[in-house]
């Protein structure tokens, strides 16, 4: 039962999310990227790259609370710093016209 913080399911399904983030950031890695975004696509990929480490840490729960605790809290400003790259990466590459308006 995945809803069940102590189960084996709980557990696994924790870690897929990490391996998923890890391979985000792999694969994220492998872009090529204007000089202007280089630190913020540098900064997206080490967020991946924690928040990859905090997901194994919120599937230790049943072992390790607080340590899972202290990951969430980690996560939480993680995911809104994630929000902030990907805005910045949007808003410069509309600035430079990579992307389209959506009325076109």
């Amino acid at each position: 039962n995945i809803a069940d913080i102590r189960s084996k399911d709980f557990s696994t399904f924790m870690g897929e999310m990490g391996k998923l983030y890890q391979a985000s950031a792999k694969e994220i890695a492998t872009l090529n990227v204007p000089t202007v975004l280089v630190e913020n696509h540098m900064n997206l990929i080490n967020n991946y790259l924690e928040s990859a480490k905090i997901m194994e840490s919120v599937g230790n729960t049943s072992e390790d609370p607080l340590q899972a605790y202290a990951a969430l809290n980690i996560y939480s400003k993680n995911s809104d710093l994630e929000t902030e790259l990907l805005l910045n990466i949007q808003k410069t590459m509309a600035a430079s016209g990579i992307i389209l308006d959506r009325n076109i």
